[in-house]
Order: C-alpha cells, then sequence, then structure tokens
C-alpha cells in the first residue's frame, strides 16, 4: 500500500475558503474588494484662538496630487492616490492599500478671507491653517461688581 503526501499550501487553502465567504458577503452588502472602494483620509481638525487648523494624511501623495477650494463658506480638498504597482504570487495576493480619489469638505465660519489661508504638505501631512475672521475670535467681556449698601435693612 503506498501513501501520497499531500503538500501543506494555506495560502491555497485559505484561498479556497475565502471565496465563498466573499460571495456572500458581496451578495449581502455589495461588492468587499477594498482596492475598488473610495478612501477618505484621516483628518486633525483644531482650533486656536486666532485659526481652525486641519491636517490630513496622505502618505504616498505629493502636492500635485491634492487640490484646495474655498468655495461658498466651505474649505474643500480632493486627490488621488494613483494605483501602485502589482505584485501577484502563486497561490496568493493581498492588497490593503485602496486607491482613487477623494474629497473632504468642511464648513467654515462666515467671513473667512480665502486669501489669508495658508497650505504647507510635509511628509505626507497637508496642513492647512484658515485665520479666524475678528467677528468670530471670542470677545472677553469685563465684568463689574457693583454691592449695595444694605444699611438699615430690616428682617
Amino acid at each position: 500500500m503506498t501513501t501520497s503526501l499531500v503538500p501543506f499550501e494555506p495560502f491555497n487553502d485559505l484561498a479556497r475558503m475565502q471565496q465563498p465567504l466573499d460571495a456572500m458577503f458581496e451578495e449581502m452588502f455589495g461588492r468587499t474588494d477594498t482596492a475598488r472602494t473610495a478612501w477618505a483620509p484621516s483628518v486633525d481638525v483644531s482650533k486656536t484662538p486666532d485659526a481652525i487648523v486641519y491636517s490630513f494624511d496622505l502618505p504616498g501623495l505629493a502636492a500635485d496630487d491634492v487640490t484646495i477650494e474655498i468655495q461658498n463658506g466651505m474649505l474643500l480638498v480632493s486627490g488621488e492616490r494613483n494605483e501602485q504597482k502589482e505584485e501577484q504570487h502563486e497561490g496568493y495576493y493581498v492588497r490593503e492599500r485602496g486607491f482613487g480619489s477623494f474629497a473632504r469638505s468642511f464648513s467654515l465660519p462666515h467671513g473667512v478671507a480665502a486669501d489669508d489661508v495658508k497650505a504647507e504638505f510635509t511628509d505626507g501631512v497637508l496642513k492647512i491653517t484658515v485665520p479666524l475672521p475678528e467677528e468670530t475670535k471670542p470677545k472677553r467681556i469685563p465684568l463689574v461688581s457693583k454691592a449695595k449698601e444694605l444699611v438699615g435693612a430690616t428682617t
């Protein structure tokens, strides 16, 4: 009696198990291929007494890939990440980074001067500084305290 040994191929086994799961999820929720879906970069928004600062994480993009506009009281940031060279190996294929266009928009306070907005791009981080107009900056109101004298008050 001869026994043939089957080589252990975990990636092939995983791929065979993944196909029916992908089909089920695609039927239930629509396409699940992350490489073809839109992506939205992460952004931190902070407010200082003088400005609103937006910091976008845009790894793999260059400044030429991004467009910044101010229109109708909105800050519009858009761009595109192009598909990078893919490599497929026998038995497996992995891709986690999305590609394609993105667009983010933010409402700005009334009176923002578009000419005063500054943008800089360093090491994959886009920083946009929007100076606040004077009328939107907080104003401290001085409080005057007047004490009444209670002379001859009766209970």
